[in-house]
């Protein structure tokens, strides 16, 4: 897992050039590999796909995921379900990852069905 620090002020003014109204959280478009995500600001994929799966999560997205899942193993098994959908390619852009989390919890921890 890698965090990031102190982007939400960035975020949003970039985001709110586009429209106004920004999360501030970073923007998940999973086809991108690590050189792409560069190249798109504010925007992460599934970086290494031929590699150990990494979760990129701003200091925004990091507490949400830490207040709605409040035991390791609600945590765990969100990461788990992320890395499942992405890597089967069922997943492909999330707004957010307040959107993501929506899903698992509406769809009683499935983000998309098998």
């Amino acid at each position: 897992m890698a965090v990031t620090n102190n982007i939400s002020d960035p975020a949003i003014s970039y985001f709110d050039k586009i429209e106004k109204g920004s999360s501030a959280t970073l923007v998940n478009i999973f086809p991108l590999n690590a050189h792409q995500c560069l190249e798109n600001p504010f925007c992460v994929g599934d970086v290494y796909p031929d590699k150990t799966f990494v979760h990129i999560l701003d200091e925004t997205a990091l507490k949400l995921l830490l207040t709605e899942l409040n035991t390791a193993t609600d945590f765990i098994g969100y990461l788990n379900e992320k890395k499942r959908v992405v890597r089967e390619r069922t997943l492909l852009v999330s707004a957010g990852e307040e959107e993501t989390l929506a899903a698992y919890i509406m769809g009683d921890k499935t983000i998309i069905s098998k």
